[in-house]
């Protein structure tokens, strides 16, 4: 499946967000278990892609995660063009069918989770 990095990434956090909640059966587990293990490769090279970025800027990430530039601003400006490209990057996902989950699995999700996840899960009855 084809889709933009930043799609990818939003994907894969809100997978690993709901891979972190104890499931009532081990099969809903190991679904999304299984769509983070096909995101975490697009998950990777962003953060790779990221660092470099910061780097080529001359920018560090702090341990808390914040990004310190000699020139605070320009940097800061340079880095959000370089991410936004980085974001329009065209990728792609391991996936030819997107996993069903049932209501009775009961993986709790909104509308924007749902649209997040198009043409990876599905929810159904």
């Amino acid at each position: 499946m084809k889709t933009t990095l930043q799609k990818s990434i939003e994907a894969y956090k809100l997978i690993n967000n709901l891979n972190s909640v104890r499931m009532k059966s081990t099969a809903t587990s190991r679904k999304l278990f299984g769509l983070k293990t096909l995101l975490k490769p697009n998950f990777e090279f962003y953060m790779e892609e990221e660092q470099k970025l910061v780097d080529d800027l001359g920018g560090k990430i702090t341990e808390d995660g914040k990004i310190i530039f000699a020139d605070q601003e320009e940097g800061t400006k340079k880095f959000l063009e370089g991410r936004e490209e980085l974001n329009k990057t065209e990728c792609e996902i391991a996936i030819d069918t997107p996993i069903i989950f049932r209501d009775a699995e009961g993986v709790q999700v909104s509308g924007n989770d749902i649209e997040t996840l198009q043409g990876l899960a599905d929810f159904i009855e």
